[in-house]
């Protein structure tokens, strides 16, 4: 019979291996050139199976993309959203553009996805990416703005300091 110590101990260490085995799973799945290939792969994935009706060759679908696409910039040209006009739908990319975004997210695509917008409405589309990409560029210029102050470790030590009169 175990002493009630050592069941809580070996309890205890079940629970640290548990959440050990979990965080390495998670980070290997998270790792920047993971996200990166899975963004790729799925960006792919939906352009192909959109073309597939036409029988293309990976040249010509390629060239299909660069004649049909467009891309939607922010104003400060960090991000943009790139659209692949197909007959019935388009294909979104958000890319990041800057150096800085892309090693914050440590990724240079925030997702791909697929819209179903007929041909008529493609400007309302356009319009409301501009909008998200111009909101997003506000709140990072407000975080910017207010920026933030580091007092480092010796500030409360400076503070605190005081010189009394002597006498």
């Amino acid at each position: 019979m175990l002493s009630e110590a050592r069941f809580c101990e070996a309890a205890a260490q079940r629970a640290v291996d548990r959440r050990n085995n979990i965080h390495a799973a998670n980070t290997k799945a998270v790792t920047p050139g993971a996200v990166l290939i899975s963004a790729m792969l799925e960006e792919g994935r939906l352009i192909e199976g959109a073309l597939k009706h036409l029988n293309l060759s990976f040249q010509a679908r390629m060239r299909y993309v660069e004649k049909n696409s467009e891309f939607i910039r922010s104003s400060d040209g960090a991000e943009s959203i790139q659209m692949v006009r197909l007959s019935n739908r388009q294909v979104l990319v958000h890319r990041l553009i800057s150096s800085e975004l892309r090693g914050e997210f440590q990724a240079h695509w925030l997702g791909v996805w697929e819209d179903h917008t007929a041909p008529v409405e493609r400007g309302k589309l356009r319009a409301a990416l501009k909008a998200k990409l111009e909101a997003r560029q506000k709140r990072r210029d407000i975080a910017r703005r207010q920026g933030g102050l580091d007092f480092g470790l010796d500030y409360l030590e400076t503070t605190l300091w005081h010189v009394y009169p002597k006498g």
